[in-house]
């Protein structure tokens, strides 16, 4: 035992600093490997049991609070670092305890007859402070087989509360099971000894299974004292056990109704987020998007490149006309949108460096089309003919000339023509080529081309240009 108690002392800190439920974390639960490959849980109460028999050996029954197990630690110290390492990974990994744990636990430290009065007391608190870690039918089956035969030599008042509050969780159990719960009499009463005593697990299961718009009006009240520890227990651990479609309907509509977005999008994450069967769920990942828009802007960028079943379109341009241009831009990127996505380059973000970019990255006719004509509007003759040719788009020539002539961007402009003549020939372009070919010195081309089948107009420029 000299290793253990610090052993436990630093997993329990570590776990305590370093574990998360946030879908952010990307990595593997800490406490679901511990649980699930490992067996912590199992293991932690084996640990109990086999250092209550060291200790009863050693001190020849003699047991106290300060009986030290290693020298350094206290037995009480080392029945706490059990107990509360046991309980963090219940509360924080959303488990229970199955029944056959949870009887293990009992006959150690309550029904043991070698037990002593203060193992007894840590023991009926614990499982006073976690009856909620422990599912309905193990509540009831656990308080039928050890609870409710608890010597009556050892009904302290701890015991007494014990033996209360699981004769109040079988109550609530079987009257759950009853036909009039449908009632909402009935299942208000039932939410108002769920909060007396603190059973919001209890209460939020009832709630998600009643499907009662007004009992879930009622529960997330502003007036209702004990909503947000409610709201946490079906966002935790009541939603992970239904599949039922219109339980979760239901659900949302309630938390819709009742105006409270970041609880919302908290229900929203539960669904979309930490992989259950509704995430792939279209519109509940609209919803979790446009919720986040209204509500808390800093998680749109997470979501946008988190989720992949959305509507794109919509998306965008909701975030548009919300000002999140830098989220349109990137829904419209990872959906390959290009087009609208240099779009919102170009007109909302106004940056043509990063247009430019986008435009060599995709690499697609139509980017550079649009890049083109954003840069030509400003002015930048080079830059734009540059795009154009990349885009082999002679359809915006007039205000490229009238741009380039202005300019005396010569050289630029008959880059332009030469691929414009390409696709389409008429009277005006070939009259500009003509034109281009006398302003950059290609006089020796301008005659191959004017003794060649052409379009132009030779005594026009002869007459006006030169």
């Amino acid at each position: 035992q000299g290793w253990l108690v610090p052993a436990i002392k630093h997993l329990y800190d570590l776990l305590r600093h370093d574990s998360t439920n946030t879908f952010k974390r990307s990595e593997p639960d800490l406490i679901s490997l511990l649980v699930n490959k490992h067996d912590v849980i199992s293991a932690l109460i084996q640990s109990l049991s086999t250092c209550q028999l060291d200790v009863w050996n050693k001190t020849h029954g003699h047991v106290t609070i300060d009986t030290l197990v290693d020298g350094r630690f206290t037995y009480e110290e080392s029945l706490k670092s059990h107990l509360d390492l046991l309980s963090f990974l219940l509360k924080k990994g959303n488990l229970y305890l199955i029944l056959r744990r949870s009887e293990e636990l009992w006959d150690t430290l309550i029904a043991n007859e070698n037990a002593s009065s203060f193992e007894r007391e840590l023991g009926l608190k614990w499982f006073i402070t976690c009856v909620e870690d422990l599912n309905d039918d193990s509540q009831l089956a656990l308080f039928e087989k050890r609870v409710s035969i608890l010597d009556s030599i050892h009904l302290s008042p701890t015991g007494y509360a014990c033996f209360k509050l699981y004769l109040k969780c079988c109550y609530l159990k079987r009257w759950s099971q009853s036909k009039t719960l449908n009632y909402y009499s009935n299942a208000s009463t039932l939410s108002n000894v769920c909060n007396e005593n603190s059973f919001f697990k209890t209460e939020a299961r009832y709630l998600i299974r009643l499907k009662n718009p007004a009992l879930w009006k009622q529960a997330l009240s502003e007036d209702n004292q004990y909503r947000r520890p409610l709201i946490d227990q079906v966002i935790q651990t009541a939603l992970a056990e239904t599949q039922d479609p219109e339980e979760i309907s239901v659900t949302i509509k309630a938390f819709m109704t009742a105006d409270l977005p970041n609880n919302f999008i908290e229900l929203l994450e539960k669904f979309v987020i930490d992989n259950s069967v509704f995430s792939e769920h279209r519109n509940l990942q609209n919803l979790l998007i446009l919720t986040a828009i209204k509500a808390d802007r800093t998680r749109v960028m997470d979501y946008i490149n988190r989720l992949e079943n959305y509507d794109a379109h919509d998306i965008a341009n909701i975030a548009i006309s919300n000002q999140l241009f830098e989220e349109a831009f990137s829904v419209y990127k990872k959906f390959e949108v290009n087009t609208s996505a240099i779009q919102v380059l170009i007109d909302h973000i106004k940056n043509l460096d990063r247009a430019y970019e986008f435009a060599e990255r995709c690499n697609e006719p139509a980017v550079w089309s649009l890049l083109a004509n954003a840069q030509i509007r400003r002015g930048l003759v080079k830059e734009s003919i540059d795009s154009f040719i990349k885009a082999n788009d002679p359809t915006s020539y007039l205000e490229v000339v009238n741009v380039a002539t202005q300019n005396q961007s010569w050289e630029d402009l008959f880059r332009y023509l030469q691929m414009a003549r390409k696709k389409a020939r008429d009277t005006f372009g070939e009259t500009e080529l003509a034109f281009a070919y006398a302003k950059t010195n290609r006089l020796t081309e301008l005659e191959e081309f004017i003794s060649a089948p052409n379009h132009a107009q030779i005594q026009a420029i002869t007459m006006i240009k030169l």
